[in-house]
């Protein structure tokens, strides 16, 4: 694994992370 590949990594799990904490109850499924 490159060094992109884990920064790309960390920064798509902090995103989605980001996502399911301040997602509106609205949005739910």
């Amino acid at each position: 694994v490159n060094f992109a590949d884990e920064a790309l990594r960390e920064n798509v799990g902090a995103f989605v992370n980001a996502l399911l904490l301040a997602k509106p109850v609205g949005l739910k499924k």
